[in-house]
């Protein structure tokens, strides 16, 4: 994983307008937007893999998704990036 002073965060959802998302991806984007962090807002699938962010929240089972399709050797060489699961 890389190691950054200032990571941005951001919370996976279907859209970067803080409208969208179901009622666990508001509450997410909504408490995180009010801690001391580097919060950039929601970021979408496509995002995982560019430099926009460095570190993506979502639930458990959105998580394993993605930690699965890293497993994938088209998917080895990606940024290092993190998913934390936020329980309801």
């Amino acid at each position: 994983m890389k190691t950054e002073k200032n990571p941005r965060v951001g919370v996976l959802s279907i859209g970067t307008e803080d409208s969208k998302g179901n009622e666990l991806t508001l509450e997410a984007s909504s408490s995180a937007s009010k801690l001391d962090l580097n919060f950039i807002g929601n970021v979408e699938g496509h995002d995982l893999f560019k430099i926009h962010v460095d570190v993506v929240v979502c639930d458990g089972f959105v998580g394993n998704i993605v930690s699965e399709d890293l497993r994938k050797p088209r998917r080895r060489d990606c940024s290092a990036w993190c998913c934390s699961s936020i329980r309801a």
